[in-house]
């Protein structure tokens, strides 16, 4: 058994205290140790209810047919895990990356399009 050697307190009312002062004396046990049996049951029911998924039969055999099947080329994540790997090479050699905009002019329309940079005016800047 746990050492007990933590203190809870709280308040209720004289009806309330009543009545757990009467279950717990029909059952034989101290109002203490009535309060925290129930306290504790409760609280294993709740953790055990939200850490369990329970399936249907039907919900198990598609999450295990899913499961089972091979696995699919995800076309667009590995093009942006390859474009995140270029993008970390490019900040490891100080080249312009997203977080270092490059600059940009106004075009016609109102929208901003980036001005031509040479190799060599990225490294300088």
């Amino acid at each position: 058994m746990a050492t007990k050697d933590r203190r809870r307190e709280f308040r209720l009312a004289a009806t309330d205290d009543d009545l757990l002062v009467e279950a717990a004396g029909l059952v034989g046990v101290t109002v203490s140790e009535f309060v925290l049996d129930r306290a504790l049951h409760d609280a294993e029911a709740i953790v055990h209810a939200h850490h369990t998924v329970t399936l249907s039969d039907a919900a198990r055999a598609r999450f295990i047919a899913v499961l089972d099947a091979p696995l699919r080329r995800n076309e667009r994540l590995a093009a942006q895990a390859r474009a995140a790997r270029r993008l970390k090479h490019a900040e490891a050699d100080g080249l312009p990356t997203v977080a270092d905009p490059l600059p940009t002019r106004a075009s016609p329309c109102g929208l901003l399009r980036p001005t031509p940079v040479s190799a060599a005016t990225a490294m300088r800047s």
